[in-house]
């Protein structure tokens, strides 16, 4: 049975000594497992340690990355306000330049509309000073000689033309229907139109009465400066452009001019005449009184020849006088009578569609008298044309609409007729080309009360 089964004859030392060898190496191979794993572990420490000396490097560096991102944001922040300041003509007095740096800024850099309210305010402002300049140079080489205010108020007007000469070359113009901003053009276009006449009428013909012989300095001085007369064609120039333009103001701006030239007119002639008698030798003793007084009087004497015929309440003594009062009257007769027509005119086109509905609605009636029509029709009639007039002063705005580009015609037709096509619901919530295209053929149609 032992012998079948193949363990009786073992030897219990030789298995004691094989569990021994057994253990040994059990044991030296987990030695070496132990050995070869420590340098992994070692390893994966070393990784550790070096992300964690690499952390404070990565954040200085993020934090110098964001302290560039923001100086950049802030200089590119400052070079826009520069920008938008030097564009707007402001630069030098929001960086605290001063007022001059400003004053050149807008002179010297800047571009002007002439319709931005600068322009508009300055031309303004112009022509204002032009126009008292004009009237006070004549009173000052008749009667003002001695009137230091009026000298210092002269040429304080001749500091607003010259200024008027530094903005003319940086004023946009309009050519074929085109703002023109660029800046040589503008300079080329003001030297061929209006320059040569700003540049006469401020020409300083001041200085050659420091060479005047005579000891009538003062007075030779007040008639060289006659020359600022000639910056009138400016102000004519600005009511002729008022006037072809097609503003509601303008029959107002005929007005004004026609205004401001009886007055230039009186004052220079009245100022002439008592140049021209002061010239006169024998009539030096004559001229008395204060120059007030002898203002009004030449004044008075010089609207009496312009409006009327004859030399009015004073006598002429001398040739050259009379010579003087005959030329007044002639150009007074063509001046007023000029000036009286054109404003008659005006007073008449004023009312030309008025005119002209008021024939329309007496070629109605005479027509509906001759068919024999009842009278109460007749007046019903009469009654719509005057609502008519009342509603929309006898324009069509339909037919007037039809001479616009088709673009502006969708347009202004979708604006008249949007209240009208949102109140029908059938239309509500609908494409907005389509209320466009229904705009253009809705015709408006007026009724009398009661009468739809």
């Amino acid at each position: 049975m032992a012998d079948r089964d193949g363990t009786g004859d073992q030897d219990p030392n030789k298995d004691k000594a094989a569990v021994a060898r057994s253990e040994a190496e059990e044991g030296s191979g987990r030695e070496e497992g132990t050995s070869a794993g420590a340098p992994v572990h070692s390893e994966e420490g070393e990784g550790a340690t070096a992300e964690a000396e690499n952390q404070p490097n990565l954040q200085e560096e993020e934090d110098e990355e964001a302290k560039k991102k923001e100086e950049s944001q802030k200089k590119k922040e400052e070079d826009e306000k520069k920008a938008k300041a030097a564009l707007d003509g402001a630069g030098g007095a929001a960086e605290g330049a001063g007022a001059g740096n400003t004053f050149k800024a807008l002179l010297f850099t800047r571009v002007f509309d002439p319709d931005d309210p600068f322009s508009v305010t300055f031309n303004r402002v112009l022509i204002g000073a032009i126009f008292v300049q004009c009237l006070l140079i004549p009173f000052i080489a008749a009667f003002g000689k001695e009137e230091a205010g009026m000298w210092v108020l002269s040429y304080v007007l001749d500091l607003v033309l010259v200024v008027n000469i530094f903005f003319r070359f940086r004023l946009a113009f309009s050519e074929d229907g085109l703002l023109v901003m660029d800046r040589k053009k503008i300079a080329r276009n003001y030297l061929k139109s209006e320059f040569p006449y700003d540049i006469i009428a401020l020409f300083p013909l001041d200085l050659f009465c420091f060479v005047w012989s005579g000891d009538d300095r003062v007075q030779a001085l007040g008639l060289l400066r006659f020359n600022r007369l000639l910056s009138m064609h400016r102000v004519m120039r600005h009511f002729a452009s008022v006037e072809e333009s097609l503003s509601e103001f303008t029959g107002m701006m005929r007005s004004i001019k026609f205004t401001m030239l009886v007055m230039l007119v009186t004052q220079v002639s009245a100022c002439l005449w008592e140049l021209v008698e002061e010239a006169q030798p024998h009539n030096a003793a004559s001229v008395v009184g204060d120059g007030g007084y002898r203002y009004v009087e030449r004044l008075y004497w010089t609207v009496y020849v312009l409006s009327t015929t004859g030399y009015g309440e004073l006598a002429l003594d001398t040739r050259s006088e009379q010579v003087f009062a005959e030329i007044l009257m002639v150009f007074g007769k063509l001046f007023f009578g000029y000036i009286l027509g054109t404003l008659a005119s005006s007073i008449a086109n004023a009312d030309a569609q008025g005119v002209r509905y008021r024939e329309k609605l007496h070629a109605m009636n005479t027509y509906l008298a001759d068919k024999n029509l009842p009278k109460d029709l007749e007046g019903r009639v009469s009654e719509y044309y005057e609502y008519i007039w009342e509603s929309n002063k006898g324009i069509n705005g339909r037919e007037m609409v039809r001479d616009l580009p088709l673009t502006l015609q969708t347009e202004v037709s979708m604006e008249m007729s949007h209240g009208a096509i949102s109140r029908v619901p059938l239309f509500q919530d609908t494409d907005i080309g389509f209320l466009r295209m229904l705009s253009l053929i809705i015709k408006p149609v007026l009724f009398l009360p009661n009468e739809y």
